[in-house]
Order: C-alpha cells, then sequence, then structure tokens
C-alpha cells in the first residue's frame, strides 16, 4: 500500500464517490476502497456493477490518477465473526432512534480486520435524521495532511454506546451532497459523480423513488437523477401517507 493512502468505505454511492474523486483527481491521494458484500441487499449488483463502470470511466479520462486506486478490498458480511459488545451497543442505540444494522457489522469489521480510521461517507444532514442524529455533537474535527483533515468521534463519547463510531472517520460531515455537486462541477467530475447509485430497491435496473436514499434524492436538490416514472412512485408514496395517515 502506498504511503499516506487513505481507506475508503466505497459504496459506489454519491458520497464515498465523490470522496474518492476528490481524493484521487484534486488531491492525488491514494486510495484503498472497501466494500462488505451483504447478499441481503438488493441494490448489490447494482453497485459492484456501478463501481466497475467508474474505474473503467478513470481509466479512460484520467489514467494518471487511476494509478492511485487500489483493488477494492472485499468482505461477505458472514466472514465476519460476531462481537456481542458491539451487537449490544447497537440494540441499545436502536431503542432510543433509528440506526441501520449495517452500523454494527462495519463496526465488527473494522474493529477485527484493522483498517486504521476506516473513512464513511456520511454528509452533512438534519440532526434529527438518520446517523446524523448519534453523530451531531459528538464529533470533532482534525486536521489532516493534504487538505484531508475529518471528523472523529470525541473522546469522551468512546465510553458509551456511541463508541461504536469509534472506527471510523466521517471526512463529509460537514458538507452538503448539493454542495458536494457543486464541488465536482467546478473540478470536473460531476459526470462520474451522476454514474453513482443509490437506490435500495431497483426496479429493473432504475432507481424506485420509494426507498430512503431516493427520498433523500428528491429532496436535496438532486431530484433531476431520479427517473420520471420514479418521481410518479415517490409522489404518490407521499399522497397515500397525508390522505392515510395511519396506515
Amino acid at each position: 500500500m502506498k504511503d499516506g493512502t487513505i481507506n475508503l468505505l466505497w459504496t459506489s454511492g454519491w458520497d464515498s464517490t465523490f470522496r474518492l474523486l476528490d481524493l484521487l483527481l484534486v488531491r492525488s491521494i491514494p486510495v484503498q476502497p472497501y466494500y462488505i458484500i451483504d447478499p441481503g441487499r438488493r441494490s448489490l449488483p447494482m453497485e459492484i456493477r456501478t463501481m466497475g463502470r467508474i474505474r473503467r470511466h478513470l481509466e479512460n479520462l484520467f489514467p494518471d490518477a487511476v494509478e492511485l486506486l487500489e483493488p477494492t478490498i472485499m468482505c461477505h458480511v458472514d466472514e465476519i465473526p460476531p462481537d456481542p459488545e458491539i451487537r449490544e451497543k447497537l440494540i441499545r442505540l436502536r431503542s432510543r432512534n433509528h440506526i441501520g444494522i449495517q452500523y454494527e457489522w462495519l463496526a465488527r469489521f473494522a474493529r477485527q480486520f484493522g483498517p486504521a480510521n476506516l473513512e464513511i461517507g456520511i454528509e452533512k444532514g438534519p440532526a434529527s435524521l438518520g446517523v446524523n442524529w448519534f453523530l451531531a455533537g459528538h464529533l470533532h474535527f482534525e486536521e489532516g495532511t493534504s487538505g484531508t483533515g475529518t471528523w472523529v468521534l470525541n473522546e469522551s463519547d468512546r465510553k458509551t454506546d456511541l463508541s461504536l463510531f469509534q472506527y471510523f472517520s466521517f471526512p463529509l460531515f460537514g458538507i452538503t451532497k448539493y454542495r458536494m455537486r457543486e464541488v465536482a462541477e467546478v473540478e470536473g467530475f460531476l459526470e462520474i459523480m451522476n454514474m453513482t447509485w443509490f437506490c435500495l430497491r431497483p426496479i429493473f435496473g432504475r432507481p424506485c423513488g420509494l426507498c430512503h436514499p431516493c427520498s433523500i434524492v428528491m429532496n436535496v436538490g438532486l431530484k433531476d437523477r431520479i427517473p420520471m416514472d420514479a418521481h410518479f412512485r415517490y409522489h404518490l408514496k407521499d399522497m397515500t401517507r397525508s390522505l392515510f395517515p395511519h396506515h
């Protein structure tokens, strides 16, 4: 592995791909991507296919930069040994608010296989939503080399259930998805960003407009990435909820 390599959880999504491209194309910093294979994830084939497309595009357009991109290290979720301590922390956190089960096996992976400061692409968002609810007010910014500063868990929180996040760093926690789009356009890699995948329940290989990531895309100024049939499903879902709020 090259000196100064950044360990990045890359899913082919908007956030992690922005971090990948910013490191490679803007900062010329080598990247070691990681991907956890979850066979229960319906978007798995699309994510793997999209990562391949992005690599090929980089090879064609930025051959020097792609030399900095290491082959993706993949690990099947079933290959990660159980960790009762981490499991209990997740259960207690979920009793407070919703948090995805993936953070449990990501923490197990990082703890047991040890990629140092594994970066996760969690962008700046409302403190009332998702994992931001847990992280807001519990991270601090640390300067890094070559402008690669990142957000990490406060030392005082490493003795609580939030220590689930101590294995990661969050370089995008101070930037929104829309701001990423603006930066990508200025730096000349918006075309690649538009190849990224986000939908959890694709319909015939296209975004569904119904899952949580599709809803986020619709509401952060990126709705042009959603096809019209998915727009229809999204608005129909909202209309149904307003008409039948308790169903």
